[in-house]
């Protein structure tokens, strides 16, 4: 069978993206005002957003600010239960797929149409995908498309086209894969995929797109003051049942969460993100204003399976996983902004299994394995140097993770480095022990597993270079499974076979809060960090 990722299909951006996560994706569960059964119409809602998104452009997505303006002002094929994280119809009204799972054919709806007034069509979605990957455009969201049939010769200059990119009819999109990938329509939920209109690129240029952004979503862009606020009007003309509620909605941009969390304190904002050492303020100064959620996204340790001694030693590696007191380390980083990792699969994502790990903190049976991997009380192991990011929260990790080795005898030396010196070290193998975060593009197994663990990708994002066949055969048949919970089944195995092995030892799981306005009405944050502000109202 072969797989739809290249080694080198998830590039440079996405792998730092990984790595210097500092708020993953959002949690499971919903958060609303009291609510009122009949939704009020018409007003302003004003949201605080740290930092100034770099572009407002599909193809140029990069930062969570993109995503979460992005995400009001485009719609894609498909989209996300904003509560279960199920895949449900957008632009398309529906899909199928042929029976190798290569070819997925999407039936557009009429009538969809974009703020400029263009008509949405199948040829849009044609243009906008090309226009991503063509090199002359540049795109930092081109690697997305790489499971795409000719995505190579693309890239190589050889062709200008995708060919696994067909319109056989206004309303009819084709998609060719290289491979089978049961998830692929999860996929293209990402707002990489949204379709953008021709006739504005060709005014604006490729470089003046993202301040005219025109999409089909809810809202439509009004003014991006930028470094300042961005203004989104609502879109009378929108195709979608949950039509916007609010008839303005406003990003106003802060440098950082402390001062937009003050600005909502004081009245001017009607949510804000709650900076991670607020969130015990903000659980008792806010109740159930202040929405607490899960997210969907890891941190962890990882070995350099190539190298010694992580590669002869699988009792070495389980060794230091029952080294972790992960409830502590959780503790010890900032008031509830972390929790226990408890497997690989965070809480938010289909396949999510609670205690999925074995590895709970037992120091006497850390001490027994390492006796059994030939090092008692660490004699005979070399210098064990864990490598991260230099921020506050990593050094407060990386001393509690020497204070735990310590007491089996371990002598764990730490050293922060700057981001970009510490991706291009992971990247090139420098660090063969190392902490990195990764968030998943989409609600699937295989955004983590099958990206981070299946040997064909090691040299890429599989930075642990970890390969174990049964677990690529679990993999690889994950995507060719048309049932839904046999696909979750064999992720799940996955997921134990990987724990098992021990290439890398899961630490804490994200956890975000959002504060809201007691006027506020129909909020839910998603599994994503994000929020469908078409179905906001104010009361």
């Amino acid at each position: 069978m072969n797989a739809i990722r290249r080694k080198v299909g998830v590039p440079g951006t996405a792998i730092l993206c990984g790595l210097l996560l500092a708020f993953a994706a959002s949690g499971l569960m919903v958060g609303c005002g009291s609510g009122s059964p009949t939704p009020t119409e018409g007003g302003t809602f004003t949201s605080g957003l740290v930092g100034s998104p770099t572009s407002l452009d599909p193809a140029h997505l990069q930062d969570d600010q993109d995503f979460q303006v992005a995400k009001q002002l485009y719609d894609c094929l498909t989209t996300y239960d904003p509560q279960s994280m199920e895949v449900k119809p957008a632009i398309a009204g529906s899909w199928d797929s042929s029976s190798d799972l290569k070819t997925f054919t999407f039936h557009l709806r009429p009538g969809v149409t974009f703020h400029n007034g263009d008509a949405c069509l199948a040829r849009d979605f044609v243009y906008s995908w090309n226009r991503a990957v063509l090199p002359e455009t540049k795109a930092a969201a081109s690697f997305r498309f790489s499971m795409i049939e000719g995505i190579a010769e693309v890239e190589a200059g050889t062709a200008q086209e995708l060919s696994g990119l067909q319109a056989p009819d206004d309303y009819t999109l084709q998609v060719t894969l290289s491979g089978p990938f049961a998830d692929f329509p999860a996929v293209v939920a990402h707002p990489c995929f949204a379709p953008v209109p021709q006739s504005v690129i060709d005014e604006a240029g490729n470089a003046g797109f993202s301040d005219r952004a025109t999409g089909t979503g809810p809202f439509k862009l009004n003014a991006w003051e930028h470094q300042t606020q961005i203004v989104l009007d609502k879109n009378p003309d929108y195709y979608g049942a949950d039509k916007p509620h609010i008839d303005q909605l406003i990003f106003k941009i802060y440098p950082d969460g402390n001062s937009a969390y003050q600005d909502f304190q004081d009245g001017l904002l009607q949510d804000a993100q709650v900076p991670a050492d607020q969130f015990l303020d903000a659980r008792s100064s806010f109740g159930s204003r202040a929405i607490f959620n899960p997210v969907m996204g890891i941190v962890f340790l990882g070995f350099s399976m190539n190298t010694e001694p992580w590669r002869s030693h699988p009792q070495l590696r389980q060794a230091l996983n029952y080294t972790i007191d992960r409830d502590a380390l959780a503790g010890v980083v900032a008031d509830e902004s972390r929790t226990a990792a408890t497997g690989i699969l965070p809480q938010g994502m289909p396949g999510f299994q609670p205690g999925a790990t074995a590895y709970e903190y037992d120091p006497d049976k850390a001490v027994d394995l390492l006796r059994q991997a030939g090092f008692p009380e660490g004699q005979g192991l070399p210098e064990m140097k864990l490598g991260y990011t230099n921020t506050a929260d990593n050094q407060r990790i990386a001393d509690a993770l020497r204070q735990e080795f310590q007491a089996i005898g371990i002598n764990l030396v730490t050293e922060g480095f700057d981001p970009v010196t510490y991706t291009a070290m992971v990247q090139s193998g420098q660090l063969s022990f190392f902490r990195f975060a990764w968030r998943p593009d989409y609600p699937s197994g295989d955004a983590l597993l099958f990206t981070l663990f299946f040997s064909g990708n090691a040299g890429g994002n599989n930075l642990t270079n970890y390969s174990n066949p049964d677990v690529d055969k679990l993999l690889e048949s994950a995507l060719s499974e048309k049932n839904k919970e046999k696909r979750l089944q064999l992720y799940r195995d996955a997921e134990q076979k990987i724990l098992e092995d021990a290439p890398m030892m899961p630490l804490l799981f994200y956890q975000t809060a959002r504060v809201i306005a007691d006027s506020v009405h129909g909020y839910i944050r998603t599994a994503q960090d994000d929020t469908p502000y078409k179905l906001v109202y104010i009361k």
